[in-house]
């Protein structure tokens, strides 16, 4: 959490390797809702974890935070935990010219919001080390 919220702060060699050290392994479900757009190549560190904080290239009015943990399995140095970050994220304004594209879209400003998604996270022996998007995984149950 605090490399997220730190990370728009920092300069792109910080970030990568403060991340670097991390090691976690982020799912392409992650990644796309992050970014807001499919992944069509290898997303670096760098791009993930400022876009955690970022929409429309404008800053979230607010960290990100912890909102919710709950303990799904654990084992002997292993636990899969869902957990949901709440942002403040920003919402570009949609124009007349592209909500002309999608009948059910209309004009609108931009505005925040407040956006709870949740994920999944394993922990080996106390350290994260995969994300995956919680409704994408409930889906494949």
């Amino acid at each position: 959490m605090r490399l997220i919220n730190e990370a728009p702060g920092l300069d792109d060699d910080a970030v990568a390797q403060r991340a670097d050290e991390l090691g976690v392994r982020f799912d392409n479900d992650v990644i796309d809702r992050i970014l807001d757009y499919p992944a069509r190549s290898p997303v670096e560190d760098l791009a993930l974890i400022r876009g955690w904080t970022l929409s429309a290239g404008k800053r979230d009015r607010a960290p990100v935070r912890l909102e919710e943990t709950n303990m799904l399995k654990g084992e002997r140095g292993l636990g899969l935990y869902q957990f949901t970050l709440r942002r403040d994220r920003y919402y570009a304004e949609i124009s007349e010219v592209e909500a002309s594209g999608d009948s059910c879209t209309v004009p609108s400003p931009a505005f925040f919001a407040v956006e709870d998604r949740s994920y999944l996270g394993v922990f080996v022996n106390n350290r994260l080390r995969e994300v995956s998007a919680f409704d994408a995984w409930l889906r494949e149950v």
